[in-house]
């Protein structure tokens, strides 16, 4: 229920909800100006669409990049989403693997078990691309 969020939390999550990945970088800089109470508001309504699959993994990745603190909620959230991953959200995932292997090892395991993730796709992601 987002009926007791700030208008800025509300503003923040409609900017999140419809943001194109050009769109990204000024969307962090924003909520990084938020109160602390704002920002965890925003990531409750996050963590719940990512685990419901409602959230563009371009946003999962910059939020997880940017906001150490929710990097847990965050992966939790993906660990526990029902919805298989596509072939566009592997460069995500990729670089959020890169960034933070321990936090990610774990739930790209449970994404196996769970059949959101292929072992193919876990190899993709785990490899590192050669320039």
């Amino acid at each position: 229920d987002e009926s007791g969020f700030s208008k800025n939390t509300k503003e923040m999550l409609e900017r999140i909800g419809r943001a194109k990945s050009g769109q990204m970088v000024a969307i962090i800089k924003d909520m990084k100006k938020l109160s602390a109470e704002e920002i965890a508001d925003t990531f409750k309504v996050v963590a719940s669409k990512i685990e419901k699959g409602e959230m563009k993994f371009f946003v999962v990745r910059d939020l997880f990049l940017n906001f150490d603190v929710y990097k847990g909620k965050i992966v939790d959230a993906i660990g526990k989403s029902t919805v298989p991953i596509k072939a566009g959200d592997m460069a995500a995932l990729r670089t959020m693997y890169n960034s933070d292997t321990g936090s990610m090892n774990t739930v790209l395991e449970t994404m196996v078990k769970r059949g959101t993730l292929t072992d193919e796709q876990i190899t993709e992601i785990k490899e590192q691309r050669k320039s």
